[in-house]
C-alpha cells in the first residue's frame, strides 16, 4: 500500500474550497476530512483502486475556474441584453421633421396632418358661403363644398380631435393634440382664416398666427 503525504498548505486549500459554497463541485474525500482538525499533515491512502494524486489541487482548481467563469459570463449577456434596449433608444436621435412644403409652419407630422385638414375645412367653408350666401353651421353641411369628404366629419384626426361650432355669419374651428407640447401645438381658426397656435394652452383668437 503506497502512502501519499499532503502538506499543510493543501489541507488549508481544502478547508478554503469547502467553506466557498458557491455550488462550484469540490471533492471532498472522507479519509481527509478526518484529518482535517490536526495541524499534522494529511496523510492519504490509495485502497480499492482509488487514487489521491497531487494533481486534485490543479483539478479542483480549474472546475472553480471553470464554473466561476461561467456565471461571470452569464452575468455579463444578461445585463448587455437589458440594458441594450435603454442604451439604443437613448443614442437613437429624435427624427427632424422634414416640411412638406417652402414655408411650411408645422414641427411635427401629426400638427401637417392637423393644419392639412383645417386648411380643407376653411376652403371648404369659403367655397360654401360663396355659394349660398353663408356659412356651413357643421361639418356633415360640407361634404362635397370644395376637397371635404364625408370622411372628413369623423373628429378624430389621429393625434389631434377637432371642434367646429358654426353659425351662418361665422365659425370657429379647433384642433387640439392628446398632448400639448412644442412638437404638438393645438390650433384654432375662425371665419376670417387665420389659424392661431399655443404650444403650452389650448389656442384662441388672442394665440400667435402660425407663419
Amino acid at each position: 500500500m503506497e502512502k501519499i503525504v499532503l502538506t499543510g498548505g493543501f489541507e488549508r486549500k481544502l478547508r478554503y474550497l469547502e467553506r466557498a459554497s458557491l455550488d462550484f463541485p469540490v471533492i471532498i474525500v472522507t479519509e481527509a476530512r478526518l484529518r482535517l482538525a490536526n495541524d499534522d499533515p494529511l496523510t492519504t491512502t490509495r485502497n480499492n483502486g482509488l487514487n489521491f494524486h497531487w494533481d486534485w489541487e490543479k483539478r479542483i482548481m480549474q472546475k472553480c475556474y471553470t464554473h466561476f467563469l461561467t456565471v461571470i459570463i452569464l452575468l455579463m449577456l444578461t445585463t448587455i441584453a437589458l440594458s441594450a434596449p435603454m442604451l439604443s433608444a437613448a443614442q437613437t436621435p429624435t427624427a427632424t421633421y422634414q416640411p412638406k412644403f417652402a414655408g411650411d409652419p408645422a414641427r411635427s407630422d401629426s400638427e401637417a396632418a392637423a393644419l392639412a385638414y383645417m386648411r380643407v375645412v376653411l376652403r371648404a367653408q369659403r367655397q360654401f358661403n360663396k355659394q349660398y350666401g353663408h356659412f356651413a353651421t357643421s361639418l356633415a353641411e360640407l361634404v362635397h363644398s370644395g376637397s371635404f369628404t364625408k370622411r372628413m366629419v369623423n373628429p378624430n384626426r389621429g393625434e389631434y380631435t377637432a371642434s367646429f361650432a358654426g353659425k351662418k355669419d361665422s365659425f370657429v374651428l379647433t384642433m387640439t393634440p392628446a398632448q400639448i407640447d412644442a412638437q404638438h401645438r393645438s390650433f384654432y381658426a375662425e371665419d376670417d382664416g387665420k389659424i392661431h397656435a399655443e404650444e403650452d394652452k389650448p389656442a384662441d383668437a388672442n394665440s400667435p398666427v402660425v407663419k
